[in-house]
């Protein structure tokens, strides 16, 4: 499995929070629907928030305030998938 995210980060200048959006994919480019995508502060790993991937493998997260977060993907008969990324305003 690849969080083969394409990542999109948009911000909101009023509310100063951040959207992240993505699609999960396997190593064939299919959309792997139903993952679990967790949103978790960096170093600690607390969660943030975790959403399932719609049935084309999207997910987005809403009203991140800026840091580094991990970004992880779970799926059954997968390998877990990390990565760090930082949200700027």
């Amino acid at each position: 499995m690849l969080i083969a995210c394409f990542l999109a980060c948009g911000t909101s200048f009023a509310q100063k929070t951040a959207k992240l959006s993505g699609k999960v994919t396997d190593e064939k480019g299919e959309s792997i629907a139903y993952a679990m995508v967790a949103l978790l502060s960096y170093p600690d790993t607390n969660m943030v928030n975790n959403i399932q991937t719609d049935f084309e493998g999207n997910f987005l997260f809403e009203n991140i305030k800026a840091g580094t977060y991990v970004l992880s993907v779970r799926m059954v008969g997968y390998q877990q998938q990390s990565l760090s990324l930082p949200i700027r305003r």
